[in-house]
């Protein structure tokens, strides 16, 4: 019977031995990411790293800004050059590129309408939001969302169409009793 190493063991996630040789290793100091050091392990990795014949692999640091100079070279090297005839061609007068406008104030954009006597319905997708992430029924989330409806300028809309204090409202299409104070 031979005798049975015995290793360390961590309870991280729990229990996991670990070999003499890893602990030895972890006690290290570790290698300043601003040295020389570090800079000479940096170029034998990047030395090594590749997919194929033809795809560098490039390892990159966004702290001191490792390989960054060498990917950009890399990537411009994979772009086709444009040919400018086909470039002039392409933007004719007769040609309408398609884009699209992004107008994030639209998102914030809100709708009151008066539906019944006492009754008005609010729509926008920041409000739907609003309501989706709190339960109306308990009072302190009911609070918060009047207080955000205050200052979303959603209670000085339904002002304006007639709302009072106690009127039902359609958030989202839940209806609950607003009563703001």
């Amino acid at each position: 019977m031979s005798p049975t190493k015995t290793f360390g063991t961590f309870f991280l996630p729990g229990p996991t031995e670990v070999r003499d040789e890893i602990m030895t290793a972890m006690i290290q100091p570790m290698i300043p990411h601003r040295g020389s050091q570090f800079e000479k392990l940096f170029e034998r990795l990047q030395e090594g790293l590749r997919l194929g014949d033809e795809i560098p692999v490039h390892v990159t640091s966004s702290a001191t800004r490792l390989g960054l100079d060498g990917l950009a070279r890399d990537l411009l090297h994979l772009v086709p050059p444009a040919d400018a005839l086909a470039a002039e061609k392409a933007a004719g007068e007769d040609e309408v590129a398609e884009y699209r406008v992004f107008r994030p104030a639209a998102a914030r954009a809100i709708g009151v309408e008066r539906v019944g006597a006492g009754e008005y319905r609010v729509t926008g997708e920041a409000v739907d939001r609003l309501i989706a992430r709190h339960d109306v029924e308990n009072e302190e989330a009911l609070a918060h969302v009047e207080q955000r409806l205050r200052r979303m300028g959603v209670i000085a809309a339904l002002e304006a169409e007639g709302f009072e204090p106690g009127d039902d409202v359609e958030i989202g299409g839940i209806v609950f009793e607003l009563d703001p104070s």
